[in-house]
């Protein structure tokens, strides 16, 4: 009888609610999108650290926008990549248009083919919104970014193809694979969108298309504009382009330049989310990208693997052509936030997964992707605190069911890594001295390392005795101690191991570290 009474009041209220014009969201019908930026060091000017925060919007505050995916590119190569970017586009769009996103497609220079679609006709009878005078005009920069590099050279308009494409322009509409639907919107004016914006209350904007070092970011509303108009924009990394010419600064492949731009935009402009935050699927990769997929596994506080694995992947998509991403804790989150590690779909389609994580408990779901990864002989490389990644040393209650408690793997050192983390030596004003295991002079893995071995700042790992199958490549000693482990590799079923409980913040500036590390990733991939 209570609860009937208790049902009827909340209706009641919603009722009114509804008259007075305020909106209710339930937690159900929210969206939770996971912003990703770069946010300067404190600890290392000029340095940069990635960061995860986790945001609930309202889907009716929000939109998104489609810029540019044309029917034809004046660049073969951009054709093609259209092409391929367009059905996933499309999926996105379409359970986007079904949990009440507003949809807005803006293919430049073609609102003629559009003129009688419903979606046109309602940008143009939205009556005009106070805005401000540049919403309507092309920004090429922000304030922030005066005085910055421009992360690649796109001077010769950025076509790789060979010979390069004559610059015209063929468009004539959006790319027919994305369905445009009546109560969309269709514009590729500033002043349009901002007034549909402020009349429906639009808060929150993905930019999603290309090309992103022209068009997302420069069109008047494109991430530069949104950014300064105040909106809460954000660039949805995985499934935009960019043009860009290989064989011009910083000679990377194409998409390691795409890399470089998404960057510059999360550090300069905007945060940026994946497709996952929609699909609850691995990210959008083009089907020419033939790259092995490393994965950066990211949660903990001690030794700035926020910072300094961001600077490995970028050696590693720029110097050995490989694919980088990162499934990240939340940034200073503390209670049940802490132990969540976002993205974590993006290791469905991951060839490598490296674990940098400490003292982390995660959802089942979380945890059975790591698990799967392994299941299916992937290999994994653990990084210091990862000997404890996944022990948090006393139950978590589920914060969405108190009932049930998080995932653990405290075995996951001494059945996974093949370590026995049994806590560490004080700090010494020597370092930890490095020297190769005398069997192991011939591995892959030390390839290049000189023979001398190298100092290490952090304190030594408590790491033997390792499992019976393990094999030390590098040992550790400090004065009056034995020597300990800190270098070594493992099998856990059909998986290959490389473990280290090196990774000091300072280590990587250690060219021989940085060399060891760059060659386990190779010897795993």
């Amino acid at each position: 009888m209570e609860n009937a009474r208790s049902l009827r009041r909340l209706s009641i209220l919603l009722a009114i609610l509804t008259i007075l014009g305020v909106q209710v969201v339930c937690a159900a019908d929210s969206l939770t999108i996971n912003a990703r930026r770069r946010i300067p060091s404190e600890d290392a000017p000029g340095a940069y650290r990635m960061v995860n925060e986790k945001q609930i919007w309202d889907p009716a505050q929000t939109a998104i926008i489609l810029c540019d995916m044309w029917d034809q590119h004046w660049c073969r190569g951009a054709t093609a990549r259209v092409q391929d970017l367009a059905p996933a586009m499309n999926q996105v769009v379409s359970l986007a248009r079904g949990r009440g996103i507003l949809i807005v497609h803006a293919p430049s220079g073609c609102m003629e083919a559009y003129r009688d679609h419903p979606a046109r006709k309602r940008a143009l009878e939205t009556p005009k919104a106070a805005l401000p005078d540049w919403i309507g005009q092309w920004n090429n920069q922000l304030e922030c970014e005066k005085g910055l590099t421009w992360p690649v050279d796109q001077s010769d308009g950025g076509c790789d193809c060979k010979p390069q494409c004559r610059q015209h322009s063929p468009w004539k509409s959006q790319i027919a694979a994305i369905e445009i639907q009546n109560e969309d919107i269709i514009s590729d004016s500033g002043i349009e969108t901002g007034s549909v914006f402020e009349r429906r209350g639009i808060k929150n904007v993905i930019l999603m298309g290309v090309h992103t070092n022209m068009c997302v970011m420069g069109r008047p509303f494109g991430l530069r504009n949104l950014a300064r108009w105040g909106k809460n924009v954000v660039l949805m990394r995985d499934l935009t382009d960019t043009m860009y010419n290989s064989r011009r600064w910083p000679y990377v492949d194409h998409f390691a330049g795409t890399s470089q731009v998404i960057e510059y935009i999360e550090m300069h402009i905007c945060p940026t989310i994946a497709s996952t935050d929609l699909t609850g699927k691995a990210p959008f990769r083009f089907s020419t990208d033939y790259r092995p997929k490393t994965v950066f596994l990211m949660a903990e506080k001690e030794y700035h693997a926020d910072q300094r694995l961001p600077e490995f992947a970028r050696l590693l998509e720029d110097r050995h052509h490989i694919a980088c991403d990162f499934a990240l804790g939340i940034s200073k989150a503390d209670g049940p936030l802490r132990h969540s590690i976002e993205n974590m779909q993006t290791l469905n389609d991951a060839d490598l997964a490296v674990v940098f994580v400490r003292r982390r408990v995660l959802p089942d779901a979380q945890m059975q992707i790591l698990r799967d990864h392994l299941d299916m002989g992937k290999p994994l490389i653990g990084i210091r605190t990862a000997s404890h990644a996944f022990d948090a040393r006393a139950q978590v209650p589920d914060p969405d069911n108190k009932d049930l408690f998080l995932a653990q793997w405290p075995e996951f050192d001494k059945d996974v890594l093949g370590g026995n983390y049994n806590g560490h030596y004080g700090n010494t004003q020597e370092g930890t001295r490095i020297s190769i295991a005398e069997s192991a002079s011939t591995s892959p893995i030390l390839k290049s390392l000189s023979p001398n071995g190298f100092v290490s700042e952090g304190t030594l790992y408590r790491s033997g005795p390792l499992a019976e199958k393990a094999v030390v490549l590098l040992t550790g000693r400090i004065v009056g101690q034995e020597p300990e482990p800190v270098v070594w590799i493992h099998r856990y079923k059909q998986a290959n191991i490389f473990s280290t409980s090196l990774g000091h913040w300072n280590d990587w500036q250690i060219p021989d570290f940085q060399q060891l590390m760059v060659n386990a990733v190779l010897w795993s991939l």
